[in-house]
């Protein structure tokens, strides 16, 4: 994907670009450039009403297949070939996004967040498989269970409750087709987390 907020590295993937010892990794599948034009009007009606949310920067927008979590810079070569021969035993498949949810619930939402209303069956098999590759070469990963979504915002502190209308509660923001699964590095800053792909695998 061209994603400008989750370049390819074209350094060694030896060479770490912050000066962390150990990488905060995860997998994940970049959505924006897919989503851009269906859901930039509903992501900033959101923005907009509720202040009392950090919203995730729309070219940041993903689905994570597995946390990681930190991980030795001389495991990410054979990390990213494991996930790369994990892609390649899937097909390409498309999913939709639809309906704004909450955790715990939206209501009193700590976290924001749009499920995925086809491709779901399709997405949690590659979710199994990526988490598989990773645990056969000791890195398992968060132990939370695989929730198809993708998180749009946190509550600054306090839980908050979302009222939106209904086109953008339940109509659709979008669909995206799942050609490449990356693995993500993440820099926490003060101006919110900034991405970076460190290597790509691609769907047969």
């Amino acid at each position: 994907m061209g994603d400008k907020s989750i370049p390819h590295q074209r350094q060694s993937l030896l060479e770490p670009s912050g000066s962390q010892k150990e990488w905060r990794l995860f997998v994940g599948i970049p959505l924006w450039n897919s989503l851009r034009e269906s859901a930039e009007g509903k992501c900033q009606s959101l923005n907009h009403a509720y202040r009392s949310i950090r919203w995730v920067r729309p070219e940041n927008w993903h689905i994570t297949l597995l946390f990681l979590g930190p991980v030795q810079p001389e495991r990410v070569d054979r990390l990213s070939e494991c996930l790369r021969e994990a892609a390649a035993s899937h097909s390409q498949f498309d999913i939709e996004l639809a309906g704004l949810g909450g955790f715990p619930r939206l209501s009193k939402a700590r976290v924001v967040w749009v499920g995925v209303k086809s491709g779901k069956d399709l997405l949690s098999h590659l979710a199994v498989t990526v988490r598989q590759a990773c645990a056969g070469i000791g890195l398992p990963g968060d132990k939370k269970p695989f929730e198809a979504h993708l998180t749009l915002g946190r509550a600054r502190s306090e839980p908050v409750g979302i009222t939106v209308e209904p086109e953008i509660y339940s109509q659709a923001w979008g669909t995206h087709t799942v050609r490449e699964i990356h693995l993500i590095r993440s820099f926490l800053e003060k101006s919110g987390p900034r991405y970076e792909s460190v290597s790509v695998g691609t769907l047969k």
